[in-house]
C-alpha cells in the first residue's frame, strides 16, 4: 500500500505548521552557466490535514548531495 507524500507548511487558517497532503507538483532543474552547478525548484500543491484548505509551497534546492 502506497502512503500519500506531505510538506511541511505553515497553513493560514489553522496558524499551524502542518504535514499538508501533496495533491500536485511542478518541478524544474536548471544549470546555471555562470555559476557552473544545477540548481532545482518545485512548487507543490496539497490540501491541509486540519481544515482541508489547499495549500502552494515552494522549495529552492541550493546543493545536490556529493556536488
Amino acid at each position: 500500500m502506497a502512503t500519500q507524500k506531505t510538506f511541511i507548511i505553515d497553513c493560514p487558517r489553522c496558524k499551524a505548521k502542518v504535514a499538508a497532503f501533496e495533491n500536485g507538483r511542478a518541478e524544474k532543474m536548471v544549470f546555471d552557466q555562470e555559476y557552473g552547478e544545477p540548481f532545482g525548484n518545485a512548487l507543490a500543491v496539497g490540501q491541509c490535514p486540519n481544515c482541508a484548505d489547499l495549500l502552494a509551497g515552494v522549495c529552492h534546492q541550493v546543493g545536490f548531495e556529493g556536488i
